[in-house]
């Protein structure tokens, strides 16, 4: 299908690992090696085979930047949302009564969910905010608020371009919220079997 929300957010979860990878002395070097033989690797072996492969279409693709409507679909979702702040337009109504693109489902999942559930989506939106940044911080060391910032970062982005398309959305979010131990537990005596008499 060439999409190219996959590589965006692929794109998204590097930087962030990144930017937690360079605070971290310990994995300064494995990250910008790490780092630097994807780039060499994705840029001299693995595109231009593909690029081939796909007889120039994949170079194409990437080269056109057209959001293919996702802005203006987003722009009517908004509307809808201004027109009914409270209640919304009710769960799937967005895609009947936009206007212009009546029957064209949102790529945009924050101002779907505004237009469709209005203050409660946006409370749903807060919530799923206040969770990320709430696992983020309870996260016990670099490493974990690494993991936390990855599974987090994946989902919103692809909420940004693929709305809830996915099942994969939910449960990246959910993983991040696990509760994350660093240590391991105490090894517990194992209680002697009853005796038969």
């Amino acid at each position: 299908t060439f999409s190219r929300g996959g590589i965006y957010n692929a794109a998204v979860v590097v930087f962030l690992a990144l930017a937690h990878s360079l605070r971290d002395k310990r994995w300064r070097l494995f990250a910008v090696l790490g780092l630097a033989m994807i780039g060499l690797a994705g840029g001299y072996l693995i595109y231009p085979r593909l690029n081939t492969f796909t007889g120039g279409m994949l170079q194409q693709r990437f080269l056109d930047t057209d959001p293919t409507l996702r802005g203006p679909i987003a722009r009517a979702d908004l509307e809808l949302w201004y027109a009914n702040p409270i209640l919304g337009v009710g769960p799937g109504m967005s895609i009947r009564m936009r206007n212009m693109f009546a029957g064209v489902a949102a790529h945009t999942e924050y101002t779907r969910i505004l237009a469709e559930h209005g203050s409660a989506g946006l409370l749903a939106l807060l919530i799923l905010l206040g969770l990320a940044a709430r696992a983020y911080f309870k996260a016990p060391d670099a490493q974990a608020q690494l993991w936390v910032a990855a599974l987090v970062a994946w989902p919103l982005a692809e909420m940004a371009h693929a709305a809830m398309r996915i099942v994969v959305i939910s449960f990246l979010f959910g993983l991040a919220l696990v509760n994350w131990r660093t240590d391991t537990p105490e090894k517990q005596p194992i209680p002697e079997r009853p005796k038969w008499r």
